[in-house]
């Protein structure tokens, strides 16, 4: 059998098969066959062996008017969808009588688009496990047979403990139908026990009763829902599939709230690797301690009730020049980190050194929220220094003394760094035992190779050749680079490169020494991973409710990325709308499907109801502390505001509208313009222009504008890319 799926198109009408292929190649995963006669699907189905995953068939056709074509198909046990333009009463109980998906009037191209939406609703729900509980086998039977097109797995069981007994070997079963009289154990027992092992968000339970006063007990018991008897095809399968969308959306929730509590994990993991490894302060602009970790106290021996509210000065050791200090204070101040050793001067008046490093923390709009100092003690590194020092200049200082201490000097730094050397042509002269340990490679296959070697591809020519033209000038250079050790794995070293000079300060040769940051590199990348696809699962929920495709956030995304890099935004600027714009219309969650997914135009109170979406998905996000999400919250609130003051939800002007609101209004509109909705066709590419060249300094900033349609092939790059299905 050929292993690509089919829909199967019974049409004599040539307008509306086109129409029907159509709409079904564009917006479904299927390729289709067409037969327009009887003879012709009866010949098709005998002769060759297709996989046809379902049928969309007018009812009417020349050769057989009376519906034979339907029974034919549901005789071959194939998936149907009935289309007809009669609306008799008559015929309408006829194929409610059928085992078949759906019938659908066929008036006009909207209604085409409910028959195809069946298509990939049967395509989502395929192989969904349905339990039948009912000792009356008849009405077994009668379910089965209304349910089995719909291409879910049916069990049964007749009696509740049977019905245990499935679900202890079928765990993975969606939903339960339960008849109310069983003998042995009634469908309230039946429906208590199943809760009492399984939560709502596992599987939707429908009671099925004649009795309408036992829908309060199904209800109180756990059931999700109740259909009395007698029951309509229509209403069995409307509660069906309301009941297994429900499902869905509760177990997508469920998944973004495990996703973000291993966001929170992740983040506690990381501040512990931190703390753990380095002695750690915070401060805020005023330079006043607001927090120290238990490391900083230990060496200080100051406890941490007599540090935090008191300015660094406490631990200063008078040995360090002002200036010093004065450049630190400039340099973080200006929004830069510092780096440098500090001697300062413990509570009992010893003294200790910190090779220190000092982050200023900024908000989302670039101002500095406090300063954190991440310091790693090299006391004994620096007194083995100022001890060489001494003794060089003792000329009647015992040299040996001085040798032995240099070896320990030496030693030491051996022992706790990876080490290289190279000579002025950048060839590797000496590597120690922890370069090799971390890079894979042998000492032989490295000396007389260049540090190319272990250079990862993802690193930018510049960075290398900033550090040369840094290091042949006779400065340090420090930086983090990610390697790649022999056996292609990658590993992070924060690495400094100081060149050694004679006495006359011509530079002999390069020491590399670097630190393993690995494990600290790859956690933040995952929490960062981690947030990021929290925000786009999110956006999909939102998008998904109202019918958008997973490439419609995927598409604003790009053109928002591409936008602020046009407006020469900053990088993080850039990242931030680029993550955070997915969430741009996660209010949508809130607005009742009869205005979200309504066909036609909304009225005044509809539209009210709509535009609450903007305030809703700010509401959701703005105490957030997380720079992405106050993003995401500037986004919703803002991307439906105007240039000219005439948008909400607040009627903001020009300026006025933050640059992330202003990008996202253009990038959701260009996509919303092309792309087919519920409510309306796409534009065709000539009038999407000639709008925006309209609205230009009315809707939209015309800033934007100017660089949208001037790089307007590089945004149809992206459309093409991720185009829907």
């Amino acid at each position: 059998m050929d292993s690509k799926e089919y829909v199967l198109i019974v049409e004599d009408s040539d307008t509306f098969r086109k129409v029907i292929v159509n709409l079904v190649e564009k917006y479904t995963p299927f390729e289709t066959i067409i037969t327009s006669s009887y003879k012709e699907t009866k010949e098709l189905l005998t002769s060759k062996n297709l996989n046809i995953f379902a049928v969309l068939s007018d009812i009417h056709l020349p050769d057989a008017n009376n519906g034979e074509v339907i029974d034919l198909l549901i005789a071959k046990n194939l998936s149907v969808v009935a289309l007809t333009s009669d609306v008799s009463e008559e015929l309408r109980k006829n194929l409610n009588a059928k085992p078949i998906v759906d019938y659908l009037l066929k008036r006009s191209p909207e209604d085409i688009k409910d028959a195809v939406e069946f298509l990939n609703k049967l395509k989502r729900n395929q192989e969904l496990k349905v339990l039948i509980v009912d000792d009356s086998k008849i009405s077994r039977e009668h379910l089965k047979t209304l349910l089995k097109p719909h291409k879910l797995i049916l069990l049964e069981a007749d009696n509740g403990i049977d019905g245990l007994q499935r679900l202890d070997e079928n765990q993975d079963i969606s939903l339960i139908f339960i008849d109310y009289e069983m003998p042995g154990m009634n469908g309230h027992e039946f429906t208590q026990k199943v809760r009492r092992k399984f939560s709502k968000e596992d599987m939707a339970i429908l009671a099925v009763s004649s009795d309408g006063s036992s829908i309060s007990k199904f209800l109180k018991y756990g059931a999700n829902d109740f259909i009395k008897k007698p029951f309509s095809k229509e209403e069995l399968y409307s509660r069906s599939y309301t009941n297994i969308d429900n499902l869905k959306m509760t177990q997508r929730a469920k998944e973004a709230e495990k996703l973000a509590e291993a966001e929170e994990n992740l983040l506690r993991q990381y501040r512990t690797a931190i703390d753990g490894a380095s002695v750690v302060s915070k401060a805020n602009t005023k330079g006043i301690i607001t927090y120290v970790n238990e490391a900083l106290c230990t060496v200080s021996k100051y406890s941490r009730e007599e540090l935090i509210g008191k300015n660094h000065n406490i631990v200063r050791h008078p040995d360090m020049p002002k200036d010093v200090f004065k450049d630190l204070w400039e340099t973080i101040t200006s929004k830069k980190p510092w780096y440098g050793i500090i001697k300062n001067r413990a509570k009992d008046g010893s003294h200790y050194w910190m090779d220190s490093s000092i982050f200023p923390l900024l908000d989302k709009n670039e101002e500095i929220m406090e300063f954190i100092s991440i310091r790693h003690d090299v006391t004994q590194f620096q007194d083995y220094r100022e001890s060489l020092e001494k003794n060089l200049n003792l000329k009647e200082k015992d040299f040996g003394e001085v040798l032995r201490v240099s070896k320990a000097y030496e030693n030491g730094i051996n022992e706790s760094n990876i080490l290289s050397r190279a000579d002025l042509k950048g060839k590797i002269t000496y590597v120690n035992d922890e370069f090799c340990r971390v890079s894979g490679y042998r000492r032989e296959e490295v000396i007389g190779k260049n540090h190319n070697i272990v250079r990862h591809p993802d690193n930018p020519r510049e960075l290398f050749k900033d550090l040369w033209e840094t290091i042949t000038t006779g400065k340090v250079w420090k930086k983090t680079i990610k390697n790649r050790a022999k056996d292609g794995s990658d590993y992070y070293v924060n690495t400094t490169i100081l060149p050694i000079t004679d006495e006359n300060g011509n530079v002999l040769e390069y020491m590399g020494i670097r630190h393993n940051v690995t494990e600290i590199i790859e956690l933040k990348n995952e929490i960062e991973e981690s947030q990021r696809e929290i925000t786009y699962r999110i956006g999909e929920v939102a998008e998904t409710r109202s019918k958008e495709t997973g490439n419609h956030i995927k598409r604003v995304a790009e053109y928002c990325k591409l936008l602020a890099e046009l407006s020469n935004l900053s990088e993080r600027e850039i990242e931030l709308i680029y993550y955070a714009s997915p969430l741009h219309d996660v209010g949508k969650v809130a607005i009742p499907d009869s205005v979200l997914k309504k066909p036609g135009k909304l009225d005044e109170n509809e539209w009210k109801t709509m535009k609450s979406h903007s305030k809703i998905g700010y509401e959701v996000f703005k105490d957030s502390k997380r720079d992405i999400l106050q993003t995401a919250a500037i986004v919703s609130h803002e991307h439906h505001e105007k240039w000219n003051g005439t948008g909400y939800p607040r009627g903001l002007k020009g300026g006025g509208i933050h640059v992330f609101g202003r990008i996202t209004a253009v990038a959701d509109v260009f996509d919303a313009l092309g792309s087919n909705r519920c409510y309306k066709k796409a534009w065709e590419l000539d009038k999407i222009i000639d709008l925006f060249k309209e609205e230009k300094g009315q809707h939209f900033d015309p800033a934007l504008v100017d660089l949208f349609l001037d790089n307007l092939d590089r945004f149809l790059e992206i459309r093409d890319k991720f185009v829907d299905c």
